[in-house]
């Protein structure tokens, strides 16, 4: 069975951001507490860019970033049909606005059927940002997608 990975990380004593599990708890905020989740603090920094969009055809992987979206945000996810679509959208934005676009996919898979888009945005030497998900390492060499 699948399950997405939740990553907590705190940043205390030593003024870095650390795995939690033998640090602290995983209470508080990025601005004034313990511990903050790693999609949460990709967000904060993308907003911290001023870039508005994530263009993405999520899965399974993608359940923490998608989670951020509970709250209004200043970013917004464009949901896309193909992994093709998702980069031209990215690139076509990356052109226009001059600054980077940001595509997510699922694992494996996703970054594949992306990949020729990728290639041609690589050649034109458009700014994009891949982020792409991974299974949990307990289902490791369990299926073919792995």
């Amino acid at each position: 069975m699948f399950k997405a990975e939740t990553v907590w990380l705190a940043k205390c004593k030593s003024k870095r951001w650390v795995p939690t599990g033998a640090v602290c708890s995983p209470v508080g905020t990025m601005e004034g507490g313990c511990a903050v989740k790693v999609a949460e603090l990709l967000i904060q920094s993308i907003e911290k860019l001023d870039i508005p969009y994530i263009f993405g055809l999520p899965g399974s992987t993608e359940a923490p970033i998608l989670d951020t979206f509970v709250e209004e945000r200043k970013v917004q996810y464009i949901l896309t049909l193909h992994e093709n679509v998702t980069v031209a959208m990215a690139d076509g934005y990356s052109r226009a606005s001059g600054k980077a676009g940001i595509v997510n996919f699922h694992t494996v898979v996703g970054s594949a059927n992306g990949l020729s888009q990728l290639y041609n945005a690589f050649r034109d030497r458009s700014s994009l940002l891949l982020l792409a998900g991974h299974k949990s390492t307990d289902i490791h060499n369990r299926d073919g997608f792995c």
